[in-house]
Formats: C-alpha cells, structure tokens, sequence
C-alpha cells in the first residue's frame, strides 16, 4: 500500500482541483508490499485542468504517478472504477483490458500508415502508436511478473531490466525479446527525441512487423497465464 503521508498528499490535492472521485488501483493496493509508483483514476475533474491536477501530484508525491481519466470508457477503465480500493481484479482480466487497448492502438497506427501522403505529423503519430503498443505490452510483463511475487524494476534502466527478467521468469521467449528490443530502442527514442527527427523507412518497418510480433506476444502470455493458473490475484 502506498504511504500515509502520499495518501493525505493526494486527497489534499485532489480536494484543490475539486475532483470527484479518486480511486487508487494495481500495486498501489498490494498489501505488505511498497509499490514502485502510484497509480490512480480520477473523475470530475475539469478537462482543462487534468494536466496540472496530474503535475501537481509529480511534483509532491514520493513516488512516480499514473494518473488515468476515468471519463474515458473502456474495458480498462471500467475495471479500475469497479475494482479500486479494496481488490485486485484477476490477472487474466486486467491483461484482458490492456490487450483491448493495445488492439485500439494498432487499429490508429493502421489507419496512419495507409495515409500515402505522411507529412511530419502523420508520422510522428504513427510513431506515437508504435510507442503506445509496446507501453501495453510492458504493462502486461509487469502484470504477469507481479501477479508471480517477482520483483519488478524499480528505476534506471527499468525498461531493459523488465524484458531481461520475462525472459528469465520464462513469460515470454528469448526468441520473441530479440524482436521486442527493437521495440525497446524505438521507445527509447521516441521519449527522448523529437518528432520531426523520425524517418519513414524505419518506421515503415516497424509498423508493419508489429501485428505479428504482438500475435506472436499475445500467444505466449496466454501460455504464461495458463501456466500461472487462473486464480492468481
């Protein structure tokens, strides 16, 4: 559970920005165990305000926060707004709910990459769903491992050492990570460069490879779960 002093931080704030309802959701709810950030889903907030509301809590919390909007409907959020405090939806279901966002995102980088005119701004939102693809597919690996009481990085170089351990943990192959830290280097990228830096050729590339690398993902995290077996919380 996250710490008393983050949790009076975030009603003190969440009072200022008037928001209507905090829920505190995934490892911020694992009792016994600190979590490595804080994840929270709001509602009521004024759209013009989200950003700062979530710049606020950045700047004065312990820990890094995910801050999701729960006026946005989908499988994810429905999950986060029934299953907040005081449970943990099964495994199989919030892997569930991020594989309907990671399907929804490769639906938009279709969509932009059958555009025959890709101008700066094409691309870099093309760019903006490749990244949003592999963010759902590293949500999935910490799932998996946290759902099997493996510690998950912490911070540095979290993002290597996450892929590193699924391969260890035996979530998914060494064969499938070869292709997955392609992934990896273009987040990385992505982060920390800028749009108009990126080239059509390798984008191109990646785009087109990605819905087999993520058929390829999703067939081994099924063999994960299974594995795992179906009651793990």
């Amino acid at each position: 559970m996250i710490a008393e002093a983050d949790r009076k931080t975030i009603t003190e704030i969440a009072r200022e920005y008037r928001v209507g309802k905090v829920v505190l959701f995934g490892s911020s709810l694992r009792e016994g165990r600190e979590p490595n950030d804080i994840d929270l889903g709001v509602k009521g907030i004024e759209p013009r305000l989200f950003f700062r509301f979530y710049g606020e809590l950045l700047m004065r919390l312990s820990k890094p926060v995910d801050v999701v909007d729960l006026a946005y409907r989908s499988r994810f959020t429905e999950l986060v707004e029934r299953d907040g405090v005081g449970s943990m939806p099964q495994l199989r279901e919030r892997v569930l709910a991020e594989k309907e966002n990671v399907e929804l995102a490769l639906a938009n980088l279709r969509q932009a990459m059958a555009r025959r005119d890709r101008s700066v701004v094409e691309l870099t939102a093309a760019a903006s769903f490749v990244h949003n693809v592999y963010n759902g597919i590293e949500n999935i690996l910490k799932q998996v491992l946290v759902a099997r009481s493996v510690d998950v990085p912490k911070a540095g170089a979290w993002h290597q050492e996450l892929l590193r351990l699924s391969v260890t943990e035996k979530v998914v192959s060494n064969e499938l990570a070869q292709e997955l830290k392609e992934y990896l280097g273009f987040r990385h990228f992505f982060v920390h460069g800028y749009g108009f830096m990126i080239s059509e050729e390798p984008l191109q590339d990646l785009a087109s490879r990605l819905p087999a690398v993520w058929a390829k993902f999703t067939s081994e995290i099924e063999h994960a779960l299974t594995v795992s077996g179906p009651d793990i919380q």
